[in-house]
Protein backbone atom coordinates (compact mmCIF):
# COMPACT_ATOMS: atom_id res chain seq x y z
CA UNK A 1 0.00 0.00 0.00
CA UNK A 2 2.86 2.38 -0.83
CA UNK A 3 2.88 5.24 -3.28
CA UNK A 4 5.37 7.74 -4.66
CA UNK A 5 5.92 9.75 -7.83
CA UNK A 6 8.03 7.03 -9.50
CA UNK A 7 7.36 3.37 -10.17
CA UNK A 8 3.79 2.21 -10.80
CA UNK A 9 2.25 5.70 -10.63
CA UNK A 10 4.45 7.82 -12.89
CA UNK A 11 2.31 7.48 -16.00
CA UNK A 12 -0.90 8.21 -14.11
CA UNK A 13 0.40 11.44 -12.60
CA UNK A 14 2.00 12.60 -15.83
CA UNK A 15 -1.01 11.80 -18.01
CA UNK A 16 -3.50 13.24 -15.54
CA UNK A 17 -1.81 16.62 -15.88
CA UNK A 18 -1.38 16.25 -19.66
CA UNK A 19 -5.07 15.32 -20.02
CA UNK A 20 -6.06 18.60 -18.43
CA UNK A 21 -3.56 20.57 -20.52
CA UNK A 22 -4.80 18.97 -23.74
CA UNK A 23 -8.55 18.78 -23.11
CA UNK A 24 -9.21 21.32 -20.36
CA UNK A 25 -11.69 19.12 -18.50
CA UNK A 26 -12.26 20.52 -14.97
CA UNK A 27 -12.39 17.03 -13.39
CA UNK A 28 -8.84 16.34 -14.59
CA UNK A 29 -7.67 19.59 -13.02
CA UNK A 30 -9.46 18.81 -9.76
CA UNK A 31 -7.89 15.34 -9.54
CA UNK A 32 -4.47 16.72 -10.48
CA UNK A 33 -4.66 19.54 -7.92
CA UNK A 34 -5.68 17.17 -5.11
CA UNK A 35 -2.99 14.66 -6.10
CA UNK A 36 -0.28 17.33 -6.43
CA UNK A 37 -1.13 18.76 -3.01
CA UNK A 38 -0.94 15.31 -1.41
CA UNK A 39 2.39 14.61 -3.11
CA UNK A 40 3.84 17.89 -1.88
CA UNK A 41 2.50 17.40 1.63
CA UNK A 42 3.41 13.76 2.20
CA UNK A 43 6.12 12.74 -0.27
CA UNK A 44 8.33 15.78 -0.62
CA UNK A 45 11.50 15.88 1.45
CA UNK A 46 13.47 18.94 0.33
CA UNK A 47 14.03 18.50 -3.39
CA UNK A 48 13.56 14.70 -3.14
CA UNK A 49 10.39 12.63 -3.15
CA UNK A 50 9.95 9.52 -0.99
CA UNK A 51 7.44 6.69 -1.02
CA UNK A 52 4.75 6.73 1.66
CA UNK A 53 2.05 4.44 3.02
CA UNK A 54 -1.19 5.35 1.28
CA UNK A 55 -3.29 5.05 4.41
CA UNK A 56 -1.12 6.95 6.87
CA UNK A 57 1.13 9.17 4.76
CA UNK A 58 4.12 7.90 6.74
CA UNK A 59 7.41 7.26 4.95
CA UNK A 60 7.79 3.69 3.82
CA UNK A 61 10.85 4.02 1.61
CA UNK A 62 13.16 7.00 1.33
CA UNK A 63 14.53 6.27 -2.10
CA UNK A 64 14.95 8.01 -5.43
CA UNK A 65 13.70 5.98 -8.39
CA UNK A 66 14.87 6.56 -11.97
CA UNK A 67 11.20 6.66 -12.96
CA UNK A 68 10.84 9.87 -10.94
CA UNK A 69 12.82 11.62 -13.66
CA UNK A 70 9.70 12.99 -15.37
CA UNK A 71 8.52 14.80 -12.22
CA UNK A 72 10.55 18.04 -12.57
CA UNK A 73 9.16 18.52 -16.08
CA UNK A 74 5.60 18.15 -14.83
CA UNK A 75 6.32 20.51 -11.94
CA UNK A 76 7.71 23.11 -14.35
CA UNK A 77 4.68 22.92 -16.62
CA UNK A 78 2.45 23.31 -13.53
CA UNK A 79 4.30 26.53 -12.73
CA UNK A 80 6.57 25.35 -9.91
CA UNK A 81 9.69 26.37 -11.84
CA UNK A 82 12.10 26.92 -8.94
CA UNK A 83 11.05 23.70 -7.20
CA UNK A 84 11.36 21.84 -10.50
CA UNK A 85 14.85 23.21 -11.05
CA UNK A 86 15.89 22.29 -7.50
CA UNK A 87 14.53 18.76 -7.88
CA UNK A 88 16.18 18.35 -11.28
CA UNK A 89 19.46 19.55 -9.81
CA UNK A 90 19.20 16.92 -7.07
CA UNK A 91 18.41 14.19 -9.57
CA UNK A 92 21.26 15.38 -11.77
CA UNK A 93 23.67 15.23 -8.81
CA UNK A 94 23.32 11.44 -8.99
CA UNK A 95 24.26 11.53 -12.67
CA UNK A 96 27.29 13.66 -11.87
CA UNK A 97 28.31 11.38 -9.02
CA UNK A 98 27.93 8.03 -10.79
CA UNK A 99 27.94 8.90 -14.50
CA UNK A 100 24.41 7.56 -14.80
CA UNK A 101 21.12 7.62 -12.90
CA UNK A 102 20.81 4.52 -10.73
CA UNK A 103 17.56 2.60 -10.89
CA UNK A 104 17.16 3.23 -7.15
CA UNK A 105 19.09 5.37 -4.72
CA UNK A 106 18.59 5.08 -0.97
CA UNK A 107 18.44 8.62 0.42
CA UNK A 108 19.05 7.56 4.02
CA UNK A 109 21.86 5.06 3.56
CA UNK A 110 23.24 7.05 0.64
CA UNK A 111 23.67 4.03 -1.58
CA UNK A 112 22.52 2.84 -4.95
CA UNK A 113 21.62 -0.45 -6.55
CA UNK A 114 20.31 -2.01 -9.74
CA UNK A 115 22.03 -0.25 -12.60
CA UNK A 116 20.14 0.07 -15.87
CA UNK A 117 21.66 2.30 -18.48
CA UNK A 118 18.60 3.01 -20.52
CA UNK A 119 16.23 4.97 -18.30
CA UNK A 120 16.54 8.49 -19.57
CA UNK A 121 13.30 9.87 -18.23
CA UNK A 122 15.15 12.91 -16.87
CA UNK A 123 15.96 14.06 -20.41
CA UNK A 124 12.21 14.27 -21.10
CA UNK A 125 11.80 16.36 -17.95
CA UNK A 126 14.44 18.77 -19.24
CA UNK A 127 12.59 19.04 -22.53
CA UNK A 128 9.25 19.77 -20.81
CA UNK A 129 10.74 22.34 -18.49
CA UNK A 130 12.75 23.99 -21.22
CA UNK A 131 9.83 24.25 -23.64
CA UNK A 132 7.51 25.73 -21.05
CA UNK A 133 9.73 28.13 -19.14
CA UNK A 134 12.95 28.40 -21.17
CA UNK A 135 14.92 27.60 -18.02
CA UNK A 136 18.64 27.86 -18.78
CA UNK A 137 19.47 25.54 -15.87
CA UNK A 138 17.39 22.77 -17.46
CA UNK A 139 19.06 23.41 -20.82
CA UNK A 140 22.50 22.86 -19.31
CA UNK A 141 21.43 19.72 -17.46
CA UNK A 142 19.75 18.36 -20.59
CA UNK A 143 22.81 18.98 -22.73
CA UNK A 144 25.07 17.19 -20.26
CA UNK A 145 22.67 14.24 -20.03
CA UNK A 146 22.31 13.92 -23.78
CA UNK A 147 26.00 14.31 -24.58
CA UNK A 148 27.20 11.93 -21.86
CA UNK A 149 24.80 9.22 -22.97
CA UNK A 150 25.51 9.74 -26.63
CA UNK A 151 29.29 9.89 -26.24
CA UNK A 152 29.71 7.55 -23.29
CA UNK A 153 27.26 4.79 -24.10
CA UNK A 154 26.65 5.31 -27.79
CA UNK A 155 22.89 5.18 -27.37
CA UNK A 156 20.56 7.31 -29.46
CA UNK A 157 17.87 8.61 -27.15
CA UNK A 158 15.15 9.06 -29.72
CA UNK A 159 12.63 11.73 -30.54
CA UNK A 160 12.83 13.84 -27.38
CA UNK A 161 16.58 14.32 -27.74
CA UNK A 162 16.23 15.65 -31.26
CA UNK A 163 13.41 17.96 -30.20
CA UNK A 164 15.52 19.14 -27.28
CA UNK A 165 18.58 19.81 -29.43
CA UNK A 166 16.46 21.61 -32.05
CA UNK A 167 14.91 23.85 -29.39
CA UNK A 168 18.30 24.63 -27.85
CA UNK A 169 19.72 25.58 -31.24
CA UNK A 170 16.68 27.73 -32.04
CA UNK A 171 16.89 29.38 -28.63
CA UNK A 172 20.60 30.15 -29.04
CA UNK A 173 20.09 32.05 -32.31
Amino acid sequence: MDSGVGSFIDSYLEYLWKAYVLFGHPDDLLMWTEMYGAVQQHMRHGPWYVEVHMGTGQWSWAAFSALQGYWPGVMATWGEVQDAADTMTSFFSLWERFGFVPERYDLLKVGWWVVRVGRFVAVCACVCGFVVVWCVRLVLVGLVLVSSVWLGVGVCLGFFVWVFLFLVLAWCE
